[in-house]
């Protein structure tokens, strides 16, 4: 018996999936990035810093979150998605050449008109 309740469960690190409640890392305390070590994986930034971290095994709770068998389908990370430029602003864009064209114009009409 290890002298774990059976719902807290070992696993390596690359198998922390967001929605898991991590109980606790396996190892020193400074081999892991946070201020805690009981939460629930909630963020892809904080999962990518488990996995970055010197820390190569953890407990998780089956009772306050995902179990590895319920996680199995779910990305470990969010994948990265490429964000594409974002498009000049049609108002800003037409805007600015509107204003000279309308400028220019009443500026050749006051002076034909005078």
């Amino acid at each position: 018996m290890t002298g774990r309740p059976a719902h807290l469960k070992k696993i390596p690190v690359s198998q922390l999936r967001l929605g898991m409640h991590l109980h606790a890392f396996d190892g020193s305390w400074i081999d892991h990035p946070f201020w805690k070590s009981s939460f629930v994986l909630r963020d892809s930034a904080d999962l990518r810093k488990v996995l970055d971290s010197a820390v190569t095994d953890c407990w998780i709770d089956t009772t306050r979150g995902l179990d590895v068998r319920q996680a199995d389908d779910r990305p470990a990370v969010a994948p990265l998605v490429a964000v594409p430029a974002r498009p000049p602003v049609p108002s800003a864009a037409s805007g600015a050449g509107a204003g000279a064209g309308a400028g220019a114009g009443a500026g050749a009409g006051a002076g034909a008109g005078a």
